[in-house]
């Protein structure tokens, strides 16, 4: 043994072998180094590739990504602090984590948890940067919400990292036309036993797999590769040899497999799917918007694209997202503004009662009614509640986070009745009924009157009389606080909104002119005096202002005639009660029912009574002003707009071309194969030297191989699939535009519908301002001398109830209109693909919508390339005659031939449509 390693050592150092070796050893190192690559370096690597393909199709302005990458943002609930390679094991099921200890027995894997262990699933640290007020509360308007939304939802970075593995897929087919290298090394220490044929040992080194392949744009296929052996025999004779050998392969098809057409249609088809991912990442994200805002979700990311997309919801629709939030808020306030009215009429018809001019009935029904708009009012609140969480999912965010939503400005002006008139309602019903509790306490028990005519009745004085007197004088002095209140405040807010009426008067008789017209060719049963002295009337309008101002001007007389009796009351309530202890019993009744027990009642009553006048004032007014940005552009237009810039119709057209390429491609299985094939070996002459490489030792190899196509039944029937496959495509791609038309014409249609409801509901809440103004009127007339004690009709309560339900319900169907025709407005900005995004994805408002400023714009573009005006007729190519599907065809290659021969770009169209023959026999 001593020998042979000596002899190993002297012949380690011979000649070139050394030099070889030191090459051999280094080529080890460099592709153990290769191997041992991190992990991060290939995730940084595929990042760089991706990154760079999206930046490539992202050049173009009309589908631009701000955000490309697919790392979440720090900020992001989404936000992984931990190593993206090494990540720390999370907390496993108790039961189930026994088999990755123990497994059947065996003692399984040891090292899980060597990177540590997290029971953190979304990102420790994301509250921190949710911008939450003093109290905890996260205040949201639209714009804040999208970005919340956009930074924490699991959909958006879905999409993003769809368009991320749609990036991936071209970095492989480009790969696939790149020179890529293999290799590989061995070394064996073989030692042969006496019984297998003498004893003997063996050391030897092989490099294998080393080589490089090459695919050509035009199907040719390079192979290029290396072999090296090294061995040394340590026994019998001790030699060493090496041996080398280069061999290469090249295979050109010529029919079959061969041809660019054929070898580039993956790569093709790649870049075009990606270019289509971007282009669906855009669309994405202005759908995204509008389903944040509306709740109306267009399409999905990009990995749906490969095919025709489908159409988002069209026409009418009831709005979510954040605008239904609002809208059920809004309706609440309404809904709290109705309950205000209905306390303070209950508390009116309850003092009637106590009078006696009215039935119990009547207030029981009132009670009724108000107990159930309660209950509605607190199942309305939880049905926000409810909704709210759902939203609070839909931006990625836990459903325990407190949320408060802002108002919108659109929302704003449906605010009919302010909601500061509904705490001053409110505190006037409960002086309203303290008022009538201290009073029935102060007054005599009525079962101790004797009811002859020589009675009369009797108040004692005491401690009783005397505090609740002093509380009167208290509530005096809170009636006059808000008698303040309405002078500063309210009366002021109610001006200013009779004068904005007067400025937007001449924009709201323009827009009932044009609705007039519309309406007057919306149906020819609607007679024109309906429309122009109907609800629409302009007159009606104009005259408005001025009946606002002369109610307003009588209300502030009122307001002020209400101070002086408030003084009044409260100066001789205080004499009361100076005098009061010195006065006789009957005296002290006398005194008392002319200073209290008369005028502070109604005086409460009045006040009540006028607030709500105020306040449908405001109303009016209100009502008058709110308006809509207008949208005046037809379905046509509109069509050929969407036609030039909606990104899914882009696609959609790509994608039509795909099927119709796939049919040339799936075609050119049916070929015969026929290959070149060029191949070659050279290897060394044995030696010291392993790259001594010599022409004896080789071989030159060149010749055809032909594979004639007797067995094509697979082929043949894909090659059928995708002739239906296209045809169905070409279908598709036809109704996809007839839904978009079909949409657009729904929601223009749907919008001027709205536009014109509008104004309608708009003069239903006019009308039921006016019932309630009737009906309140009725309430504060005063008794008749001379007529018995039931002043009202059995019907009063019912007026009262049925005129304040008709102006919730009318307040809310307006509300409603407004709201539905607001979200179809932003949602015809995205129908005709020229929605603009800013860096944040807010929507840029891009106000009313002018149709003869898209029509220029389309026919500055010039005529469109696909889908013609179907009237018209164009003369066909000379040499190219149209067909039916009764016209023989002799050779199915002559159409190839004649488009190959086309000029690029030139549009094939027929001259005309032919009829099919009837009397031909239906194809079966």
């Amino acid at each position: 043994m001593r020998n042979n390693t000596a002899h190993l050592r002297k012949a380690s150092f011979t000649s070139h072998s050394v030099s070889w070796t030191m090459l051999l050893g280094s080529l080890i190192a460099g592709f153990l180094l290769a191997g041992c690559r991190s992990q991060a370096f290939y995730r940084t690597q595929a990042d760089d590739d991706a990154y760079f393909l999206v930046s490539q199709k992202n050049g173009d302005p009309r589908w631009h990504l701000d955000r490309t990458s697919i790392a979440p943002d720090p900020r992001s609930r989404m936000f992984d602090p931990f190593s993206p390679d090494c990540p720390p094991m999370p907390v496993d099921d108790p039961a189930a984590h026994e088999y990755m200890e123990v497994v059947d027995g065996k003692r399984a894997y040891w090292g899980w948890e060597r990177n540590g262990v997290t029971n953190d699933v979304a990102n420790p640290n994301w509250l921190a940067y949710l911008p939450l007020d003093e109290e905890g509360t996260l205040v949201l308007d639209g714009n804040k919400a999208v970005e919340i939304a956009r930074l924490n939802s699991p959909d958006y970075q879905r999409a993003l990292e769809d368009l991320y593995i749609s990036a991936l897929d071209v970095s492989f087919q480009r790969f696939q036309f790149d020179a890529q290298f293999f290799g590989g090394y061995e070394t064996f220490y073989t030692a042969t036993g006496p019984a297998r044929g003498g004893s003997s040992s063996l050391l030897e080194a092989n490099t294998r797999n080393i080589q490089m392949e090459k695919m050509f744009a035009t199907g040719g296929q390079l192979v290029v590769g290396l072999a090296n052996n090294i061995m040394w025999e340590f026994s019998g004779p001790n030699t060493h040899s090496v041996n080398s050998l280069i061999d290469f392969s090249l295979v050109q098809p010529l029919l079959r497999n061969g041809g660019r057409k054929v070898v580039l249609e993956n790569l093709t088809q790649q870049e075009r799917d990606l270019l289509a991912s971007v282009r669906t990442m855009e669309r994405f994200n202005q759908s995204f918007y509008l389903d944040i805002i509306a709740g109306r979700g267009l399409s999905a990311g990009p990995g749906s694209v490969g095919g025709i997309p489908s159409v988002g919801p069209s026409g009418a629709f009831s709005a979510s997202g954040y605008y239904g939030l609002l809208q059920r808020q809004q309706t609440i306030r309404n809904q709290e503004s109705n309950i205000a009215s209905l306390r303070s009429s209950l508390a009116q018809l309850e003092a009637f009662f106590e009078a006696g001019r009215i039935d119990s009935f009547q207030v029981e029904l009132t009670r009724q009614s108000l107990f159930q708009t309660q209950s509605s009012l607190l199942s309305n609140k939880t049905t926000l509640q409810t909704s709210l969480d759902q939203f609070k999912i839909d931006m990625g965010l836990p459903p325990e986070i407190n949320v408060q939503l802002e108002r919108d400005t659109f929302f704003e002006q449906f605010n009919l009745i302010d909601p500061v008139f509904t705490p001053i309602t409110n505190k006037l019903n409960d002086i309203q009924l303290t008022v009538g509790t201290s009073l029935l306490e102060v007054l005599p028990d009525p079962d101790n009157i004797d009811n002859t005519e020589e009675f009369k009745p009797e108040l004692v004085w005491d401690d009783n009389v005397r505090q609740r007197l002093q509380n009167l004088r208290m509530l005096t002095s809170q009636l006059k606080a808000i008698l303040q209140l309405i002078d500063e405040d309210l009366y002021p807010l109610v001006e200013e909104d009779v004068a904005q009426l007067e400025d937007v008067l001449p924009t709201r008789v323009e827009d009932l002119k044009k609705i007039q017209e519309k309406l007057a060719g919306y149906s020819e049963d609607v007679p024109q005096e309906t429309v122009s002295k109907g609800v629409l009337s302009t007159q009606r309008l104009e005259d408005l202002p001025p009946q606002l101002r002369a109610i307003l001007g009588d209300l502030k007389d009122r307001f002020g005639k209400h101070g002086e009796i408030l003084d009044q009351i409260d100066q001789e309530v205080a004499a009361l009660l100076e005098q009061g202890p010195n006065l006789a019993p009957k005296d002290l009744y006398a005194q008392a029912k002319a200073v209290v027990f008369d005028p502070v009642p109604d005086e409460v009553q009045t006040l009540i009574g006028d607030v709500l006048g105020l306040s449908l004032v405001q109303a009016r007014a209100r009502t008058e002003t709110v308006s809509l940005v207008p949208v005046d552009i037809d379905s046509d237009t509109a069509l050929k707009v969407a036609r030039v810039h909606r990104l899914d119709w882009m696609n959609a057209q790509a994608a039509y071309v795909d099927a119709w390429r796939n049919i040339q491609i799936v075609a050119n299985d049916l070929l015969s194969d026929l290959d070149v094939v060029f191949s070659g070996e050279i290897g060394n002459l044995g030696g010291d030297n392993p790259v001594k490489f010599n022409s004896d030792n080789g071989r030159l190899r060149a010749g055809l191989e032909w594979d004639a196509p007797l067995t094509r039944l697979v082929e043949r029937n894909n090659y059928r699939e995708s002739l239906i496959t296209y045809q169905r495509t070409r279908r598709a791609y036809y109704q996809y535009r007839d839904r978009i038309s079909q949409g657009l014409r729904s929601t223009l249609r749907t919008m001027d519908l709205n536009r014109i409801n509008f104004e309608l509901r708009r003069a239903a809440v006019q009308v039921a301002i006016s019932q309630v103004e009737r009906t309140q009127l009725r309430l504060q007339e005063p008794a008749k001398p001379n007529q018995t004690s039931q002043q009202f009709n059995s019907s009063t309560a019912r007026d009262l109830l049925n005129a304040l339900d008709s102006l919730l319900s009318a307040q809310n169907d307006f509300l409603s209109v407004g709201v539905n025709y607001e979200v179809l407005r932003r949602g015809l900005d995205v129908d005709m693909g020229t929605i603009q995004l800013d860096d944040r994805g807010i929507w840029i408002d891009p106000g009313p919508v002018d149709g003869k400023f898209w029509e220029e714009q389309v026919e500055n573009l010039g005529p469109q390339s696909d889908l013609p005006d179907f009237h018209q007729v164009e003369q066909p190519l000379e040499g190219i005659e149209s067909r039916t599907e009764a016209d023989p065809v002799d050779d199915p290659d002559t159409p190839v031939e004649i488009l190959e021969e086309l000029p690029p770009g030139q549009i094939l169209r027929p001259a005309q449509i032919q009829p099919v023959n009837p009397e031909l026999e239906p194809p079966k």
